[in-house]
């Protein structure tokens, strides 16, 4: 089973047993990890509802993506994993060592910060730090390249084009003619706005067992220039969650250790999972 279908299964369970959803939110289709669109606010973890709704009600500075019902929601993953500290400036501590920033404070944060004037154009998340440094988030979980899970070809050979001045000078001009440019145009139009300042890194969040992206970001980091490969973080979803526990059972905030064993219960499949439900 590859990695799309373990998750797909995965998280069928998940709404089943810890959700308690039977129904699906995707017509045509019983077994589908996609929640009633009137329950879509249970795909946030406990504990956070109530914020994300506040959060949710502010658009369009939070604007819900179409398929934000459903429990492979990249979006939702990146509120559910952020949130902690967004709320509770006390657990930054926390964050900045498990991203390899202990020492540093946070001074500024945000959902949804758009960088461009079109809808895709935006960071997941973004953070300053007191070091000056500035991290833009990209968090990816189900899909299979860095854009819109619904991208069609059309549009991102159309990104490709108009983009092309842009990024001519991030990467070898063989990439650019290759198949695969299609499948990074969005990442290389992000990575071209964090070029623009010295003290910019582009933070990528993806699974480790997502095969599919872990191709993308190699055909990505051997086409850039070396000068510029240090301007992309790589960070495993499944490393980054066990780093926050770690950080948060150092720091004896159980709460925080919770809200991620929650978070990892529902985002990444165990290897084998005997025993179920």
């Amino acid at each position: 089973m590859d990695y799309h279908a373990k998750l797909m299964d995965h998280l069928c369970h998940y709404k089943e047993f810890h959700l308690g959803i039977r129904t699906s939110g995707a017509e045509r289709r019983r077994q589908h990890p996609a929640l009633p669109r009137e329950f879509f606010d249970l795909n946030i973890l406990p504990g956070y509802r109530r914020p994300f709704r506040a959060l949710a009600e502010r658009a369009p500075l939070f604007d819900l993506q179409g398929d934000f019902h459903c429990l492979h929601s990249s979006q939702a993953l990146c509120f559910n994993f952020f949130i902690p500290f967004v709320q509770h400036p006390s657990r930054h501590d926390i964050l900045l060592t498990a991203l390899g920033q202990a020492g540093d404070t946070i001074s500024a944060t945000s959902f949804e910060l758009f960088y461009g004037p079109e809808t895709d154009e935006l960071f997941d998340f973004y953070m300053e730090l007191g070091s000056g440094q500035r991290l833009y988030f990209d968090v990816k979980l189900a899909e299979n390249w860095f854009g819109p899970a619904h991208q069609s070809a059309m549009r991102s050979d159309a990104l490709l084009a108009s983009s092309r001045a842009d990024i001519v000078g991030l990467v070898s001009g063989d990439v650019l003619k290759s198949p695969d440019a299609a499948r990074l145009i969005v990442l290389l139009k992000k990575l071209a706005y964090v070029c623009c300042g010295e003290e910019r890194r582009l933070c990528c969040i993806f699974p480790r067992a997502n095969q599919r992206l872990h191709e993308a970001m190699r055909l990505l980091l051997r086409s850039l220039y070396p000068a510029l490969r240090e301007k992309i973080v790589v960070l495993h979803l499944e490393d980054l969650v066990a780093a926050v526990r770690r950080a948060g059972a150092k720091a004896g905030r159980e709460d925080v250790v919770r809200h991620f064993q929650q978070l990892e219960r529902k985002y990444i499949p165990a290897d084998r999972e005997a025993g179920r439900p």
